[in-house]
């Protein structure tokens, strides 16, 4: 069996890595794995030979459409796996119905019409893909998507983790400075500027520093602000990072503030690497973790809440040390062989 992964990029977020942990495993249930992208540089589990790569010459180019639409007639995969962005996901769908391929069409975050490319993906969708998978809770997507779901017998499979390693000593009440890491896209969504000005009420305390780890398009207002609050010496902008799972096991608390959320990757590979989550309060991060007490939550935007938090951590971590066992316990349930598993039984049964 064939599956042919369409996907903007092969280096990035919860997809881009998602769907290649996926390709490595499904192929021990003989499954072949292949990726049309437009952008492949970075991608570290693939073998080249298996991505098929398009450069755009410009904004408006539509090459991609008849290049996506020969490999489909060369290669004859069995199922279409449409990814993500809508710029890709709607020639793959289009695609996948002039060829007589069945596809999945793929929630990969909070689904609702925020830009107009999504009425048109949402339209396509409808017509033309045969399974809807979703990563995350279905609830919380606009009304018109929840239907679809429905409508295409959708199933949902949470996203999985890989951690080798993990903390395996105690947290301790060693008076000392906290690192505090935060990991995403430095977008609106993430929040990050709320955390930003709730740090600023805990500027004269010693006992913290925050790393951040990602880029977006936020960068600049964020490093303006921080400057602006004058914690340039508290909060450092670390960039794109290739291994933050070593950062994480590496750091005294992950921050999650995100505003919304798909599956909330980074927070369940805390959990994982066993550092102390503090997390925004949202519907996609309790689905995962249910009422298992591994998290210091906080009310969203609340920055009450959020130091509040915080300040429980900074002046006693030892007693964390429950929520972190609970929280390496719970990311035992998100094996990638469990994942490809569930993958591999929605492909052929598309069949």
């Amino acid at each position: 069996m064939k599956v042919l992964h369409v996907i903007h990029s092969m280096n990035g977020g919860g997809a881009e890595t998602q769907s290649q942990l996926l390709a490595n495993e499904i192929s021990k249930d003989g499954i072949e794995s292949y990726f049309f992208c437009m952008r492949s540089e970075g991608h570290q589990m693939l073998r080249p030979d298996n991505i098929y790569e398009y450069q755009r010459t410009s904004k408006y180019d539509v090459g991609a459409f008849s290049q996506l639409y020969k490999l489909v007639g060369t290669l004859r995969p069995d199922v279409i796996h449409a990814w993500l962005p809508a710029a890709v996901t709607i020639p793959a769908m289009l695609i996948g119905a002039l060829r007589g391929v069945p596809v999945v069409f793929s929630y990969r975050n909070k689904m609702f019409f925020h830009r107009p490319l999504c009425y048109a993906e949402f339209l396509v969708a409808l017509l033309f893909s045969r399974k809807v998978i979703s990563n995350n809770l279905v609830e919380q997507s606009a009304l018109p998507f929840r239907w679809l779901y429905r409508q295409k017998n959708g199933a949902t499979i949470y996203n999985a983790v890989s951690v080798s390693t993990r903390k395996t000593f105690l947290i301790g009440n060693s008076k000392r400075q906290r690192r505090l890491i935060f990991a995403g896209r430095l977008t609106a969504q993430k929040n990050l500027s709320f955390v930003v000005h709730a740090l600023a009420t805990l500027r004269d305390r010693d006992d913290w520093r925050l790393d951040i780890y990602g880029v977006g398009e936020l960068e600049d207002e964020l490093r303006l602000l921080t400057t602006s609050l004058q914690l340039d010496s508290k909060i450092d902008f670390r960039g794109f990072c290739k291994d933050i799972l070593a950062e994480m096991h590496d750091a005294d608390m992950l921050l999650f503030p995100s505003k919304y959320e798909g599956m909330p990757n980074v927070l369940v590979e805390g959990l994982a690497s066993g550092v102390p989550v503090l997390a925004s309060d949202i519907s996609a991060s309790r689905d995962v973790v249910k009422d298992i007490d591994c998290v210091q939550w906080f009310s969203l935007d609340d920055q009450v809440s959020f130091c509040s938090g915080l300040v429980k951590f900074l002046d006693a971590p030892g007693n964390f040390q429950h929520r972190v066992e609970e929280g390496v316990r719970l990311s035992r349930g998100f094996t990638v062989a469990a994942m490809a598993a569930k993958y591999a039984a929605e492909y052929k049964s598309l069949l």
